[in-house]
């Protein structure tokens, strides 16, 4: 199975979701590869969704409704550093979580 980054996830989730709508994975050269993306995007919904309210909302509205650091500061109501900071706990933690999910998998 391809290790794909938490950050490489997050970051082309768009991408990744709109490459599997259309491209499908059937009857496909690249079906194998195409599945274990949709395996490893399965796995970063299910644990997004998984995360403590704060940090699942952080993540959600920064890489899946795409509002900048500066917009997240407004919405939250919190010092832009204090989102970084957040931000940044989230993505580890959600990088923990993702290996826990992938180790219980191969188990």
């Amino acid at each position: 199975m391809t290790d794909y980054s938490v950050n490489e996830l997050l970051n082309n989730y768009h991408l990744n979701k709109s490459k599997l709508k259309l491209i499908g994975y059937k009857d496909n050269k690249n079906n194998e590869n195409l599945l274990e993306l949709k395996e490893e995007m399965d796995m970063l919904d299910y644990c997004i969704n998984i995360l403590p309210e704060e940090e699942k909302t952080i993540i959600t509205n920064h890489y899946i409704k795409r509002m900048s650091l500066r917009q997240l500061s407004k919405v939250l109501i919190m010092a832009r550093t204090t989102i970084t900071r957040k931000l940044k706990n989230a993505e580890n933690l959600l990088e923990k979580l993702l290996k826990s999910a992938k180790n219980w998998k191969k188990g």
